[in-house]
């Protein structure tokens, strides 16, 4: 509702970054974590819309379709 998404890991797993980007493939939020970030808080832009979140742990990366209404 207020475009707020809770990222969270499972077990010890963590993350370093994450990345957000619109439907057309422009990068709108781009933060680097400490090492050890297991979970954090990031808000969308307030456009609805489809984003593709982008989470990086070391070699390892996952993405993650949401959708904004």
């Amino acid at each position: 509702k207020d475009g707020v998404v809770n990222i969270s890991c499972d077990k010890k797993a963590t993350f370093n970054s994450i990345e957000v980007y619109d439907a057309s493939g422009k990068s709108v939020i781009s933060n680097k974590y400490p090492l050890g970030t297991s979970a954090t808080k990031i808000r969308l832009p307030d456009a609805p819309g489809i984003y593709f979140i982008k989470i990086t742990s070391g070699k390892s990366r996952r993405t993650q379709k949401i959708f904004r209404q």
